[in-house]
């Protein structure tokens, strides 16, 4: 399992984003479908144990539909409920990060999803960001992006400055060839500064 790499991956509707350090058995950061985020150990996904961050179960009980036709599981009706309950649900588990410091979807899309669907167009895999963190959810502050560059852009990465350049680890770790899992351990477990994290180089073990 410690050479184990499953980033990039998806399974069902979770795309892997990083490995989660920490306890004895490997867990997962995942981000669904829906825009929700949520960590699974490697058994339940690789099984499909784990499809979704909950909404896929949701979904499947409800077999809702919505008045104008498409069925609960469309992919960009899936990604504009779940902005609404995590914006104005107090139960939802990324409301804190939402909804809990203030961010809105506009009247527009509350209104309709229709309304969403005709000023965002098609996902086409991608997932929705708001140019301005601090903003609402409204036509003129969000557009689609791939699963990479909002990863890179969450408001709680950590960015680390060296030569005048300011990156996150994933995007040091593509930068400069080091695996991001390396460049992890030297940084917070290690506490190399990150000019020896980069610039020291990588031991490999003799196959």
């Amino acid at each position: 399992m410690r050479g184990l790499n499953l980033v990039g991956q998806k399974f069902h509707r979770l795309t892997v984003i990083e490995r989660s350090s920490g306890g004895e058995r490997v867990k997962w950061h995942c981000v669904c479908e829906c825009g929700n985020k949520s960590i699974v150990v490697t058994s339940k996904l690789t099984s499909g144990l784990t499809k979704s961050c909950g909404c896929w179960k949701i979904e499947a009980t409800k077999k809702a539909r919505t008045k104008h036709g498409e069925a609960n599981k469309t992919y960009e009706y899936r990604i504009w409920n779940a902005m609404k309950r995590r914006c104005d649900t107090p139960s939802c588990v990324g409301y804190p990060n939402y909804g809990g410091r203030g961010i809105r979807v506009c009247d527009r899309w509350v209104e309709s999803y229709q309304h969403f669907l005709d000023d965002m167009g098609r996902a086409n895999g991608r997932s929705i960001e708001r140019i301005d963190n601090d903003g609402p959810y409204s036509p003129e502050n969000c557009k689609w992006v791939d699963w990479v560059t909002q990863a890179n852009n969450k408001r709680n990465n950590h960015r680390f400055e060296f030569n005048g350049e300011s990156l996150t680890l994933p995007q040091w770790s593509r930068k400069t060839g080091i695996k991001r899992s390396t460049l992890s351990m030297r940084v917070f477990k290690s506490k190399w500064t990150i000019e020896e994290a980069l610039t020291t180089p990588v031991i490999r073990k003799n196959a």
